[in-house]
């Protein structure tokens, strides 16, 4: 029995296979961004089939579902929960922050989250993120200056978080869920009522 994890956060999006050891069996990765919807399902199917596994052999997903743009928590989240509502697969969500966090990636963090903000991580202690608009981008400096320079941009989940392998390493399954809530670091404009 495998355990599969999904990334749609990153850039590009990742999917694996793990086994009990939390050894990597298979995995696949590919840009997704604005295409999660057309290549999220394609690629996990990739991932079960080149492996001679069914669905019902999977024993768990896990799933970043926090914080992140509209359309990849939505698709994400959708997805993970059809097929463990098709198969009785139990979820684990777990957070950006946690993700990072069990690969020792240092601080401060900004991931992009729409086309006019990011999400800034100043502290590890830090549970929710400040949002700051892309137009301010040049005062990060002073407002991280009791820290080291931040991490910008999409490089973060490129060059300082994406050791899958350290983050299986040092994940701690989180409580079961039979239902992932995608979560917002802000309401989309398509939820907001006019």
């Amino acid at each position: 029995m495998y355990s599969l994890f999904i990334d749609t956060l990153s850039s590009p999006a990742f999917i694996c296979l793990f086994d009990i050891d939390k050894s990597i069996k298979d995995s696949i990765s590919w840009v997704a961004r604005h295409a999660e919807f057309d290549t999220l399902t394609e690629s996990i199917d990739t991932v079960i089939n080149r492996n001679n596994l069914e669905y019902n052999q999977i024993k768990e997903i896990i799933c970043i579902v926090w914080p992140g743009g509209f359309t990849w928590i939505r698709v994400t989240t959708l997805v993970a929960n059809t097929l463990g509502y098709s198969f009785w697969i139990p979820l684990h969500p777990i957070t950006a922050r946690e993700f990072f966090k069990d690969q020792i990636c240092p601080l401060p963090w900004i991931l992009p989250l729409t086309k006019t903000e990011v999400i800034l991580w100043e502290k590890s202690e830090q549970l929710l993120p400040t949002i700051v608009k892309i137009n301010t981008l040049y005062n990060i400096c002073a407002y991280s200056s009791n820290h080291s320079d931040p991490i910008l941009g999409e490089d973060i989940p490129y060059n300082q978080a994406n050791n899958y392998e350290l983050f299986l390493k040092n994940f701690t399954q989180p409580e079961k869920v039979s239902l992932l809530q995608p979560l917002y670091a802000r309401d989309p404009n398509i939820l907001i009522k006019k």
